[in-house]
């Protein structure tokens, strides 16, 4: 008898004429991707000029990597002015295309950086947020700061939604 170990399943040569092509698994899915938003236009706030004064451009604020960044005190909305609507559409659009177990999986690596980015982009003078993911979305918290006081801001975005513009 033969001393033959390879299982009759492998043996197709003789059945088809040639060797079994190797099985393929199966492709990974696509990963969703992140959107950047557009960039910030310039907006002169006259009511950061004693900020703009006393701040200059040596203060730094804490960034997401443990860096330091500069305040915005440039562009986006004025601290005292944002409009939540249009600052909640910016930050789905850059989430459109993912659900949310995959937000989920992806927000410490790169989902939570991207909206925080947005953010500092997008909203003059921000002294302290906080982005929490929940269940069904994210929750976000602001406060700015202008010469005439601070400002506190919340607003939650979800994943899914169709981008505006």
């Amino acid at each position: 008898m033969s001393e033959d170990d390879r299982s009759r399943s492998g043996n197709v040569i003789s059945l088809f004429g040639g060797a079994r092509p190797p099985t393929l698994s199966p492709a990974a899915p696509a990963r969703a991707e992140l959107r950047r938003v557009a960039q910030a236009p310039q907006t002169e706030d006259p009511r950061q000029d004693l900020g703009r004064r006393t701040l200059g451009k040596g203060t730094a604020q804490l960034g997401r990597r443990g860096s330091s960044v500069m305040y915005n005190l440039a562009t986006g909305m004025a601290a005292s002015a944002v409009n939540l609507g249009k600052l909640q559409s910016l930050l789905e659009g850059v989430i459109c295309e993912l659900e949310m177990p995959e937000l989920s999986e992806r927000w410490d690596d790169e989902v939570r950086g991207a909206l925080q980015d947005a953010v500092l982009e997008w909203v003059q003078r921000v002294d302290a947020f906080e982005l929490e993911v929940h269940d069904s979305g994210v929750s976000i918290s602001l406060q700015t700061q202008d010469d005439y006081g601070f400002y506190q801001y919340g607003f939650d975005v979800f994943p899914g939604r169709p981008a505006d513009g």
